[in-house]
């Protein structure tokens, strides 16, 4: 009986160390296998990018858009890195003749978001697929948006901020292009400027290149536009200073083509690039300071003519007059008219 027992109990006793010695190598071979680190490093060495977390794709993201309504104007503010670095305004247009001017806005905001659309067709971040909505509008928050999706994709890229520059653009109208490596990021003009303007459009053109220059890259400013011709337009809030005989606000507008070469009511011939303007009454040789109530902008000019005579406008200034203070694309703007004398 205690031989039957004894050899039961070395039974058991055997099994259960059976057991133990076949259940400890699994274990062991559970820790031996490879950890995700290592699984991970087999990934990329296939080829396979790791996925891109939400904060690294934030971290992508720099430049934003907000928008909001400035003195009855619509504004929309591309920010970098939280910094105001472009504002885009809505071109104003007359209220006498608004659907030609509408037309007019609209053609220029077309072929400048078609240069816009062919230079962001590449763009991984939704830009691509909105140019053909940017093309038909010319809503700043639209443009802002474009503006945006260029700046983060350059930041993607890992632009070298030392090959942001800015350079004149037109003879004929004040205008500067912001670009890196030769692309175009922004056209500065009249509805393209600076947050904190200074009332003159190259400074604005400097400005918004040189932060775009530190927010992406650090790198040094740039102290003057590339290419400017020495005859240029220019805005300039220099104008000779004088005793101001009256001064009257209303509504200028602009003329030129059609009537380059005749007779203007003073007897000389019109030249539409001189600083001149038409006035109902003012006498022939007035000098008249006029000021853009929207671009600050200034520029002093000699009654030669007589007009308008339809809109409630005060004033009919010349091409070359209405470019320097930033008309012409509008059509239309508020001034205040000083007389200054003879």
């Amino acid at each position: 009986m205690n031989n039957s027992i004894s050899g039961s109990l070395g039974l058991i006793a055997t099994l259960f160390s059976i057991t133990a010695v076949t259940t400890q190598p699994q274990v062991g071979l559970a820790q031996a296998a490879p950890t995700p680190q290592s699984d991970s490093n087999e990934r990329v060495k296939m080829g396979e990018q790791p996925a891109t977390t939400s904060s690294q794709a934030q971290d992508k993201t720099i430049a934003k858009v907000q928008t909001y309504v400035n003195a009855g104007v619509q504004t929309a503010t591309v920010y970098v890195r939280n910094i105001p670095v472009l504002n885009f305004t809505m071109p104003q247009a007359s209220a006498t003749d608004g659907t030609k001017l509408g037309t007019q806005q609209r053609a220029l905001v077309i072929q400048k978001s078609k240069a816009i659309s062919s230079e962001t067709s590449e763009s991984t971040d939704g830009a691509s697929s909105k140019t053909s909505d940017v093309a038909v509008s010319i809503d700043p928050t639209a443009r802002a948006s474009v503006t945006a999706a260029k700046i983060n994709q350059l930041h993607r890229m890992g632009v070298d901020a030392k090959k942001i520059s800015v350079s004149w653009k037109s003879d004929k109208t004040e205008q500067y292009t912001v670009q890196a490596d030769g692309n175009e990021i922004v056209v500065i003009d009249s509805q393209t400027i600076s947050p904190d303007t200074s009332k003159n459009l190259e400074r604005d053109a400097l400005q918004v290149t040189n932060r775009l220059r530190r927010l992406l890259g650090d790198a040094s400013p740039m102290s003057q536009v590339e290419g400017k011709p020495k005859n240029a337009i220019v805005s300039t809030t220099l104008i000779p200073s004088g005793t101001v005989l009256s001064s009257v606000q209303g509504m200028a507008s602009w003329y030129g083509p059609g009537f380059d070469g005749n007779y203007t009511a003073s007897g000389e011939v019109f030249n539409q690039d001189a600083l001149t303007a038409a006035h109902p009454s003012l006498p022939m040789g007035t000098q008249v300071r006029v000021t853009n109530l929207d671009t600050g902008r200034v520029v002093l000019v000699r009654i030669n003519d007589r007009g308008p005579y339809h809109g409630g406008r005060i004033l009919d200034l010349s091409a070359g007059a209405a470019r320097v203070i930033g008309v012409i694309d509008s059509g239309v703007a508020p001034i205040r008219l000083e007389v200054m004398g003879r």
